[in-house]
This record gives structure tokens, sequence and C-alpha cells, in this order.
């Protein structure tokens, strides 16, 4: 099979893994080439036709498209020092994905999935989120409250669409700068 399309990004960034599941469910190969990022997104012939330099970007054959704007995008800032410790909101941060898995363990008391018994585009959305979540900061502590979501990413990690996601690592104790 030709491949649907590329798309450019640093190594390991969970928007592409995410892309990368709908494609296997879709039955679409899609290639991700070598990138360097810094290097290859501001190089004339990238910018030719991503402008912005942006990655994730999809090249295809009816267009180019930055994708880093129409993908749910997810905190990360303090945790890669893009941004200076503050405690407050560290522990705001840490209250709200408190609820958000809680509202995930409540949705999959009756399901095996978020949306009744098959993967839907919520479980891919939820699962790059929590994917990388639970390698730095849904730490053991966090996760005696929901063995149902831990089960259910277990679940999803067994899945051939979910190997772009990469192995489910979870974190014993959250990360703090």
């Amino acid at each position: 099979m030709a491949p649907f399309g590329k798309i450019y990004s640093y190594p390991g960034n969970f928007r592409v893994a995410r892309a990368l599941v709908v494609a296997a469910y879709n039955g679409l190969e899609v290639e991700v080439p070598a990138f360097k990022m810094g290097v290859e997104n501001m190089s004339p012939e990238f910018k030719a036709k991503f402008p912005l330099g942006k990655v994730p970007a999809l090249e295809c054959a009816d267009g180019f498209y930055e994708l880093s704007g129409a993908i749910v995008p997810i905190g990360g800032m303090v945790v890669f020092k893009m941004a200076p410790f503050d405690q407050n909101r560290y522990d705001t941060s840490v209250a709200k994905m408190e609820r958000a898995l809680k509202t995930v363990e409540a949705g999959l008391q009756n399901s095996k999935y978020l949306v009744g018994d098959t993967v839907t585009l919520a479980d891919i959305i939820v699962a790059g989120v929590l994917w990388w979540s639970t390698k730095v900061f849904v730490d053991a502590e966090m996760r005696k409250d929901i063995p149902k979501t831990v089960a259910y990413l277990q679940g999803l990690a067994k899945l051939p669409e979910f190997k772009p996601m990469g192995d489910l690592v979870l974190c014993e104790t959250r990360s703090k700068p």
C-alpha cells in the first residue's frame, strides 16, 4: 500500500503517536521520517510547505497541514523546565489531574472503553494524554484510586494499533523540578 502521507516531528511526540493510532484503525500507512527539530523545520524547503515551521506537520497528496494547533495540547512546561517552578501552579495541576482521572475512572465503571465496547477517537485522545502523564506525573499514589483506568490503559497497550504510543510506563514517583 502506498503511504497516505508523511508526518514530520521530533521523536516521541505524543500527538504523532495518536495520529498513527488513528491511521492504524483506518488501515492507512503513514511515514514518519527522521527529523531534527530546530534544524529541519527551519529549512527553506520545510517552510515552503509549512510556513510556520511547526510540528507535527502532515504532507499528503492533497496538501500540507501544520497539525500542532489542531491537536489537544498538554501542559508539561514545568516538568520540562520551560517555565520556572511555582508550587501553587504545580498543586493546581495535580488537583486538576486527579479530578480528570476520577472522571475517566467513572466513565469506565460500566464499559470497557470510554464510549461502549469498542475503541473510539475518545479513547485515542484520552490515552494520548494519559500515556505521557503516566511517565512523569500519574504516580503510584494517584493510581491507587483509579484501578479501572490503569487496567484500561494496560488493555490499550496490548492492542497492535496502539504500538505507535510506545510502551506504557507507570512512574512510581511524580516528577517535580
